[in-house]
């Protein structure tokens, strides 16, 4: 009995501070939907198992009401120190993964993570665009490549898998780049032919945006899975997403 009650008294503890971590990571870096489009939920999910296992778990198995008090406070403080150490380089795991940047590219959203920019890169920006934001993505657009030299280093850098939206000097507030959405957003109905077996999630996920399909377009939306994005077929504001290759 001391020792399910010791376990008891640890998982109640951990689960009080994964909530708080759970807090910070989807109320600030992860948001809806980026929770699931990012992969947010899984990695913190993995990061919550492994502290139940060093943590509780390890309590349970050490917890012995022979020992004295002073062998049971070491054994317990030991687990608490490993334990906060996980906790600390997990959660710092998914700060670095966080998704800083949703980027209208060419003719798709991008989504980018911390790790995906490169520091010198940052460091050409745009002022605006010198820090990475640290309370949730922020949507941007890209300009075109100047013609000559940057345009030929643009095409190169892309040969070698660098695209416009991991180079920071190229991005520019969202609404220089509404016009450009719009002339590359699709018509529901093409999504709708693509996926004709699934078409009642595809109707639910634009009824929930609050708008008619007639108002909606969408554009292919490349994360760690592909999606798209549903956007006003009239101010290209983002409303709405759903679970499918857009391209």
């Amino acid at each position: 009995m001391g020792r399910l009650k010791a376990f008891l008294v640890h998982l109640s503890i951990t689960s009080i501070v994964a909530s708080l971590a759970a807090l910070m990571v989807f109320g600030v870096w992860y948001p809806d939907p980026y929770r699931t489009i990012s992969g947010g939920l899984e990695l913190f999910v993995l990061v919550v198992g492994v502290d139940l296992v060093i943590g509780p778990l390890s309590t349970a198995i050490v917890f012995n009401s022979t020992k004295t008090r002073r062998h049971l406070r070491i054994d317990l403080l030991i687990i608490a120190l490993l334990q906060l150490a996980c906790l600390a380089y997990g959660v710092h795991t998914v700060f670095v993964a966080r998704p800083v940047y949703m980027v209208f590219e060419v003719d798709r959203f991008r989504v980018l993570s911390a790790i995906d920019l490169d520091k010198q890169d940052l460091a050409l920006a745009a002022k605006p665009y010198r820090q990475l934001p640290l309370f949730g993505p922020r949507l941007v657009g890209t300009r075109r490549s100047a013609p000559g030299a940057e345009q030929l280093q643009s095409i190169e850098l892309a040969l070698r898998g660098k695209d416009l939206s991991q180079r920071p000097k190229f991005y520019q507030d969202y609404a220089l780049s509404r016009q450009e959405v719009l002339s590359r957003a699709k018509s529901p109905q093409i999504l709708i032919e693509k996926y004709s077996t699934q078409m009642r999630e595809i109707e639910a996920a634009m009824t929930a945006t609050g708008l008619e399909p007639n108002q909606l377009r969408y554009v292919p939306l490349v994360a760690r899975r592909q999606w798209v994005a549903f956007v006003d077929a009239k101010t290209a504001d983002i409303v709405g997403y759903a679970p499918f290759d857009g391209f």
